[in-house]
């Protein structure tokens, strides 16, 4: 069997578009703002973002690889590039209006130390007045959601999800043998709130057509949170 993926050896390429993402920083985000964008990966998706919002960007990536091919790119200027760990910020206190964990990067963090480590370094950044937004995925919303219920090669790898038990654990391994975490709401929810002291603004699924909790935590398969 191949090397499980992580933060450290898989590199992102992909682009995708999530109406929730730019409805969230449609909401939230004013120039000039000062932004930081948590796993650029090596398409920098969600800084180049951020950056179209007018924010004063800073992006981290703990992929080396992954970084330097981003600030390669032609449309990665004005964006600062530094390579580190989200659970060991390299920034001061009270230094960001906004941190963004775009598309799953939190599920990349397995360890639940880790992972509460670095919520208290999202709040240690983070201005009085500031806003942390991620997805992650929901256990029970893999299982559960309508999203490609018409598609034959995805109702095979929910198949495969529900009778390995996959849902019923900590971790999953994707399509594209990567390991990552999965929770339902209301854990993620209570976890944020003990170890970082922010409170829910709301959550919503990644089309941004549902702000139910309730209906989140039991069909959106990865549902996007504001914390404040």
């Amino acid at each position: 069997m191949s090397q499980k993926l992580n933060a450290k050896n898989h590199i992102y390429r992909h682009e995708v578009y999530l109406p929730a993402e730019e409805m969230i920083l449609a909401e939230f985000v004013r120039p000039p703002m000062k932004v930081l964008d948590i796993g650029c990966a090596a398409t920098g998706r969600s800084a180049r973002l951020l950056r179209e919002f007018g924010c004063d960007v800073h992006s981290i990536e703990i992929n080396e690889a992954a970084i330097a091919e981003f600030a390669r790119r032609d449309d990665s200027h004005d964006i600062f590039l530094t390579t580190a760990d989200m659970s060991q910020l390299p920034y001061a206190d009270d230094s960001f209006d906004i941190v963004l964990i775009a598309f799953h990067g939190m599920d990349y963090m397995h360890s639940t130390e880790i992972r509460q480590r670095a919520f208290r370094e999202f709040s240690r950044v983070l201005r009085p007045s500031g806003r942390l937004i991620f997805n992650a995925f929901n256990r029970l919303g893999l299982v559960l959601t309508p999203q490609g219920l018409f598609s034959p090669a995805y109702l095979k790898v929910r198949l495969k999800h529900i009778l390995s038990g996959s849902f019923l654990k900590a971790t999953f391994t994707d399509v594209n043998n990567l390991e990552l975490r999965q929770a339902i709401p209301q854990s993620i929810i209570r976890e944020v709130k003990e170890t970082a002291g922010l409170d829910l603004v709301y959550a919503t699924n990644q089309s941004g057509s549902s702000r139910n909790l309730l209906l989140l935590s039991l069909m959106a398969s990865a549902p996007y949170y504001v914390f404040g």
